[in-house]
């Protein structure tokens, strides 16, 4: 009899978190997130968006047909044998306020939000937590490739998301702390289900640090933020625009954690 197969697993694959949202009992999307742990607890990262159901510039609910917001998130968490176990998170307290977490500068300002959950994760559970990784910081300019891991259309194999290829369509030094210039733009044909995904960039047989230091035959990879969507349109013939938010607002908004007041 031939050994079993082990199968090999990017570890970046296992950031990524599938997510449902719901109302009441009614599904009404599905997104990506992806878990940072602190000293007390863990929490749940995604897009601003994807925990209100509303446009972060306009305020107005995504859902045309019904126009209905999120009450309750269904979080699925990777497990060992490829399985899943399925955490569902309320979104509101009982009087009916928003239980999530912001960026100091406000919702519409950085499309990125958090909730907390139980700092226990079940037995065998092989999710991983994007502030715990091992990442290289390496030099990346306009025209890099970068990766978008999520669930595009809610598709994915064995729980595991698919890497959407993309490229750097700015000048990394063009994205500072300014209204308009605050996200990265890439350049991929991106699905409904990847917003709040990871986006990474991997220099593979070699790669240069920040300080100038020159590393040979070695792999390289760093988070460079979180997806969001792509900009203004559904023209599926228009142009091919996302947004990624540097991961640094992430460090930012667990530095001064600030309660939503969206309703």
């Amino acid at each position: 009899m031939p050994p079993p197969k082990v199968i090999t697993v990017d570890p970046f694959s296992r950031l990524a978190v599938h997510l449902k949202m719901y109302r009441d009992d009614r599904e009404l999307a599905t997104g990506t997130g992806f878990l940072w742990r602190l000293p007390d607890r863990i929490a749940l990262v995604t897009a601003w968006h994807c925990l209100t159901g509303a446009h972060p510039e306009t305020k107005k609910a995504l859902s045309e047909e019904t126009g209905a917001r999120p009450n309750k998130i269904e979080v699925s968490l990777l497990m060992s044998d490829f399985g899943h176990s399925h955490y569902m998170l309320d979104l509101y307290d009982a009087e009916g306020d928003p239980i999530w977490y912001i960026h100091p500068l406000g919702f519409g300002e950085v499309d990125l939000a958090a909730v907390f959950f139980d700092a226990t994760l079940p037995p065998k559970c092989a999710a991983l937590f994007a502030n715990e990784i091992g990442t290289q910081n390496h030099l990346f300019a306009v025209g890099s490739e970068v990766f978008i891991l999520g669930f595009p259309k809610n598709l994915h194999r064995m729980g595991l998301p698919i890497w959407k290829r993309g490229s750097l369509a700015v000048e990394p030094d063009a994205v500072i702390d300014q209204p308009g210039h605050r996200h990265y733009l890439v350049d991929t044909a991106s699905r409904d289900g990847m917003s709040g995904a990871l986006v990474i960039s991997r220099a593979r047989g070699g790669y240069t640090t920040p300080e100038g230091n020159v590393y040979f035959g070695n792999d390289a990879t760093q988070i460079l933020g979180h997806y969001t969507g792509r900009i203004g349109t559904k023209d599926e013939l228009a142009a091919q625009l996302g947004m990624v938010w540097p991961i640094r607002y992430v460090h930012e908004l667990f530095a001064n954690p600030r309660l939503d007041d969206f309703v």
